[in-house]
């Protein structure tokens, strides 16, 4: 039990020197978005949702099952979510705060796209079915 203690009180006291480290140094992690975060976080949206799209139409004749479509937009257009990613970490935005934004982001692409997919991929049929 007494093991318990000291390890426990090292773990409080660690924790608050490196918090106390942390706000000395100014490094404290923002958990608001200016107007002007937004507008980058939202210009990142649209340019992954565009590349999702184009990149699924490149690939859409390479795959038979829409998911692998999807997927293989989403590995092509990675790099646009992780310079946001970069970027927020620039801006000092705590990453526990912007995760569930990039989530959001990139779900919403894939929901979006996966009907255009699928679209595409039932019109090739039927034009292949009736030659």
């Amino acid at each position: 039990m007494r093991s318990l203690r000291a390890y426990a009180g090292r773990a409080v006291a660690l924790a608050c020197l490196l918090t106390a480290t942390a706000a000395a140094s100014g490094e404290e992690l923002r958990t608001r978005l200016s107007n002007e975060d937004r507008g980058l976080i939202n210009d990142a949206g649209m340019d992954y949702s565009g590349c999702l799209q184009e990149q699924a139409m490149s690939h859409v004749n390479e795959e038979n099952d829409v998911r692998q479509v999807a997927a293989r937009a989403v590995e092509d257009c990675s790099n646009i979510m992780d310079s946001l990613r970069q970027q927020l970490d620039e801006r000092r935005i705590d990453p526990d705060y912007y995760q569930g934004i990039l989530r959001h982001i990139k779900t919403r692409a894939i929901r979006q796209v996966m009907p255009s997919i699928m679209m595409y991929k039932a019109q090739s049929a039927d034009a292949d079915s009736d030659q």
